[in-house]
This record gives C-alpha cells, sequence and structure tokens, in this order.
C-alpha cells in the first residue's frame, strides 16, 4: 500500500508541491521556488516518502539534486500520463495529478540512469559529434 505521496510540477523558477496522505486526501497545496535549499527544507519533512516528478529539463536537474540528498525520486514521462477529465491546466492540478495517479498506480516511471552512465552517455555523444566533424 503506498502512503504519503508529493507530486511536484517544475519549472525554472518555480515548483508546486502537493502532499496526499495514506487515503489519498490533500494534506498540503504550496508555491515554492525552484532552490534546492528551500525545497530541502519544504520536504525534509518527507524524506521517506515517494516523490513523483515529470521528466522535464527541469525536473530531471531536481530530481538528480534530490536523489543525491537521499530523497525516494520517481521520473515520469509527461506524455504517459493519462488524460483525467475534470482536471485543470494548472500547476496546483499538474501537482495533484501526478501524486494522484502515481498513487493510483496509473504512472510509469522511466528509467533514471546513474551519474557514472550519465557521463559515459555524454563522452559517447561527444565522440559521436567528432566523428561526425
Amino acid at each position: 500500500m503506498i502512503d504519503i505521496v508529493i507530486g511536484l510540477d517544475v519549472h525554472k523558477h518555480s515548483v508546486y508541491a502537493t502532499v496526499l496522505n495514506d487515503n489519498g486526501e490533500l494534506v498540503i497545496q504550496r508555491n515554492t521556488e525552484n532552490n534546492i535549499s528551500v525545497l530541502d527544507s519544504f520536504l525534509n519533512d518527507y524524506k521517506e516518502h515517494d516523490i513523483v516528478i515529470e521528466s522535464s529539463t527541469s525536473g530531471k536537474y531536481l530530481s538528480k539534486a534530490l536523489m543525491k540528498l537521499n530523497y525516494k525520486i520517481h521520473l515520469i514521462n509527461p506524455d504517459k500520463i493519462s488524460a483525467i477529465d475534470g482536471f485543470k491546466k494548472t500547476d496546483r492540478e499538474d501537482s495533484y495529478k501526478l501524486a494522484y495517479l502515481y498513487r493510483i498506480n496509473a504512472l510509469k516511471e522511466i528509467y533514471i540512469p546513474s551519474e557514472e552512465i550519465e557521463n559515459i552517455r555524454t563522452l559517447v555523444r561527444y565522440r559521436h559529434s567528432l566523428e561526425r566533424r
């Protein structure tokens, strides 16, 4: 059974967070700046719980930073999020939808490579670009 779930709608300068309890009830919704120390302070009480983030440029960066701080991160492909009637397209609703859909097992995670694998991939991409030149 899934207990507390946090959905984060991440943007370049802000993050909208929704926390759902083990009954799926809303605990808190909050908009905060996209700053790792501010987010760590807010999320510290939820360190043992699942945090769901959409895979975007800002989302990937934040998820890696939070993983280094030992948070349980689940990265989701935004194209795979099921459309649910009644949801508006706002940061508040997006963060709620992430937490809600993850809680009912309606989302599939994407692979988050380790830092070592990321470095190898970067080297391979760089080598490939040199070969093309």
